[in-house]
């Protein structure tokens, strides 16, 4: 076997100026975890950063020949540790970021991995279209990471979450072949299981998404934003779950419970936000008239729309406010039925807030579907790592008596793959990743 010395010249000469220290990428993390300890880091030789999808195949073709480990990362924005390397080299996709094509009159958008989601939005406006994805990490989060963790965005209501913009997937697979996942442009094909959906949420372990061809939609013409102010959460979810029933649901809704209603506009009580879009007036008018029977008091108008959402983008000054008072604050999103969100908000609520050490829990729903709705807790606690991992306990234990999952959209990474067991048949996992990477090289630890 080749010594980590002779790997790393290997790869220089492979890919020259395309190989860089790992250490930035040891130190740097979302991962609330990090900002605890370091032990937990991971670890790395070395940094690739491939520039073209032939740099992708020849990687893994060298990481399958010399048995080296190979760790995927796009924007590092996620929160659950799916960036850290379980050694060898770290792949940083961040130069494969061509937009490839925007095509107005079929629809669709071709992105490479490396595009960050907020310059792909940004260009695919200028041709009056959206794909749609609207995450907090907007501005950050990639192509390739976002599709990887299944990730979600404040308007999953109208446009879908990311496995519903996906129309098929270009991957790199062990030992170093390329695919499309579908070789036409359909908008359906009943020829087998559709074999985008093993890279959606598979977190690289079975193979590298090196560009995708996503779904576009129309800007909309017209659209009605208002705000509502219940007495209580409870009211809220209440109406939250109506609304969800309604023949056109809301394009985005986001009910804070009374502590985040608080602290984001000084009202007493829960506030929701939402959005409707259209290309109709007269639809608009309509759904205005329909929300109507359901909430008849309250309104609070548009503008506390865009200040939430502002608030929501602004997410690193508020984490750095909360790190400057000595506290690590971090997410925990669950989904369940409508019928258990109470349940499961006031026991998680109660259960992680009797831990010593926890200095606030609050909530907001989003994500609202006909079947159920995303919780989504934010947690606040001193910087001690058995207070850390005491709440992803309590929040797994509640979880799981109120039948939810303990992760809508922020993926498995490193925190919850000791979950995944306990909601999924892994020994599935684990024979396609057999079967896909046999010497178990591509994402190493991750998933399975």
């Amino acid at each position: 076997m080749a010594s980590e010395n002779e790997i790393l010249e290997e790869l220089k000469a492979l890919f020259p100026g395309r190989v860089a220290s790992p250490e930035r990428y040891l130190e740097e993390s979302w991962w609330p975890l990090l900002w605890i300890t370091k032990t937990y880091k991971g670890r790395a030789l070395a940094v690739v950063l491939p520039e073209s999808v032939d740099d992708v195949v020849r990687l893994v073709q060298f990481a399958y020949k010399r048995e080296v480990p190979v760790n995927v990362v796009g924007g590092n924005s996620s929160v659950t540790g799916a960036s850290v390397p379980q050694g060898g080299v770290i792949v940083d996709m961040s130069r494969l970021d061509k937009i490839r094509e925007v095509n107005t009159s079929q629809r669709y958008v071709v992105a490479e991995a490396g595009v960050v989601l907020q310059r792909l939005e940004t260009e695919v406006n200028k041709a009056g279209f959206t794909v749609g994805q609207f995450p907090q990490s907007l501005d950050i989060a990639t192509v390739g990471g976002f599709i990887s963790t299944m990730g979600s965005g404040h308007s999953s209501s109208g446009y879908g979450n990311i496995e519903d913009v996906v129309n098929r997937l270009e991957v790199v697979i062990p030992p170093g072949e390329l695919y499309w996942t579908n070789f036409r442009r359909v908008p359906r094909s009943s020829l087998g299981p559709d074999l985008a959906r093993l890279f959606i949420g598979a977190e690289g372990a079975f193979g590298i998404i090196t560009a995708a061809e996503l779904k576009m939609y129309e800007l909309p013409r017209f659209k009605w934003d208002d705000s509502v102010l219940f007495p209580s959460f409870k009211e809220g979810v209440e109406v939250a779950e109506k609304l969800s029933q309604m023949d056109i649901p809301p394009r985005m809704l986001r009910l804070y419970d009374e502590l985040e209603t608080a602290y984001y506009t000084s009202l007493e009580g829960s506030i929701m936000i939402f959005s409707y879009t259209s290309q109709s007036r007269n639809i608009i008018e309509a759904i205005r008239t329909d929300v109507s029977t359901i909430v008849s008091h309250g309104f609070r108008g548009g503008a506390l729309v865009e200040k939430l959402l502002a608030e929501r983008a602004n997410y690193r000054e508020h984490v750095s406010k909360i790190l400057e008072r000595g506290l690590i604050v971090d997410t925990v999103e669950v989904a369940a039925s409508w019928d258990k969100i109470l349940g499961l908000y006031q026991a998680f609520r109660e259960k992680a807030g009797g831990i010593d050490g926890v200095f606030l829990v609050s909530a907001h729903l989003s994500h609202i579907y006909r079947q159920g709705a995303c919780l989504y807790f934010t947690i606040l606690f001193t910087p001690s790592e058995t207070v850390y991992f005491k709440i992803w306990d309590v929040a797994y234990e509640v979880a799981e008596r109120h039948g939810a999952t303990i992760s809508h959209h922020h993926g498995t990474g490193l925190i919850k793959k000791r979950y995944v067991e306990q909601e999924k048949p892994v020994t599935l996992y684990r024979r396609l990743k057999n079967a896909f990477d046999p010497k178990g090289l591509i994402n190493p630890g991750k998933l399975v």
